[in-house]
């Protein structure tokens, strides 16, 4: 300080001056340098908050835009699939409109049958669909070889044996075949009857071998249209052809028995055993036997007269007259 006195002192007017100004200027600068400097930082923090506020505001409004974008892509979208659909239903022909539509039809009739089918297969007592294989010879006779011929699961008929007693049938009212029930291990007896021609279902079989090729036995059968009540019936009452419906006579007669009504269409009068002429009545009934068989020279010829039948008279008494097939018509 002294020092300072001292100089100030010594010094000339224009030194003091310089010495005093100078450094008031220098302070009043550094004061406004700080002032500005304050100043600055107001601004900047304000231009921050500024920016920042606009930040947010640029954002939002982004985001506004991006939705409104979205919103924008989303209906062109929207409407670009609309006319994508309406150039696919157009590019569509008529045929591929109505394929579409037989397709949904068929879907349905489809769906429509498949119930119809399960509902058949749950209805009760629904009808059999039956068939009859009429390469079986039947009445317990070998199909192939001697070996036991297999009727079970088979439908047939059950008819009278060919070897009844034809006394027993009548010319008039049905005939009918006896049904059994069995009482021991090897032994049966009647307890019932079935109309000749009813169809039957055999559900089991019990044979025993008689000796070439012939079977001898009972068969359990059901009557299918009457439900599953089983009988029990003779092997030899039952066959799988219905020969009374063949077109040949000849044919029909190595089946089986069978009414048939007589006229005379051929220039061979019905004969005897013994190649006399029968007196047959033209419009007689007959019980056809079966076919004519061998008697030797001087008696029947079979190829002349192919039919053996039971004629009966007034009194009823039976003959046995042969037939021309042509002059017998199958009636039962």
């Amino acid at each position: 300080m002294d020092k300072f006195k001292k100089f100030l002192k010594n010094s000339n007017k224009i030194e003091k001056i310089f010495v005093i100004i100078v450094p008031l200027i220098i302070l009043l600068g550094v004061s406004d340098i700080v002032k500005y400097n304050h100043q600055t930082d107001n601004v900047t923090t304000n231009q921050k908050q500024e920016l920042l506020a606009n930040d947010v505001n640029n954002t939002e409004v982004n985001n506004v835009d991006k939705d409104n974008n979205d919103e924008k892509d989303n209906d062109v979208k929207s409407e670009n699939e609309e006319v994508d659909s309406e150039k696919d239903t157009s590019n569509k022909t008529k045929e591929d409109i109505i394929n579409e539509d037989n397709s949904d039809e068929k879907d349905t009739s489809i769906n429509s049958t498949s119930e119809n089918v399960k509902a058949e297969e749950n209805r009760p007592n629904k009808q059999e669909t039956i068939y009859f294989n009429k390469s079986i010879k039947g009445r317990g006779s070998s199909d192939e070889g001697r070996t036991e011929p297999n009727y079970t699961g088979l439908y047939g008929y059950a008819v009278v044996y060919y070897g009844t007693d034809v006394r027993k049938l009548s010319l008039n009212s049905p005939w009918i075949i006896p049904t059994y029930k069995k009482i021991d291990y090897d032994h049966y007896e009647v307890n019932g009857e079935l109309p000749h021609k009813t169809v039957v279902k055999v559900i089991s079989q019990n044979l025993t071998h008689e000796g070439y090729g012939r079977y001898d036995g009972y068969l359990t059968v059901t009557i299918p249209e009457n439900g599953d009540e089983e009988y029990l019936i003779d092997v030899s009452n039952f066959i799988t052809n219905d020969y009374w419906d063949f077109p040949s006579v000849k044919d029909s007669a190595s089946w089986g028995y069978s009414i048939a009504e007589y006229h005379q269409n051929s220039d061979k009068l019905p004969v005897y055993v013994d190649n006399d002429i029968a007196n047959v009545k033209d419009g007689a009934k007959v019980i056809i036997k079966g076919k004519t068989g061998t008697y030797g020279s001087g008696r029947v010829d079979d190829d002349l007269r192919q039919v053996e039948a039971y004629y009966f008279n007034e009194n009823r008494e039976e003959s046995t007259v042969f037939f021309n097939e042509y002059d017998l018509k199958i009636v039962y």
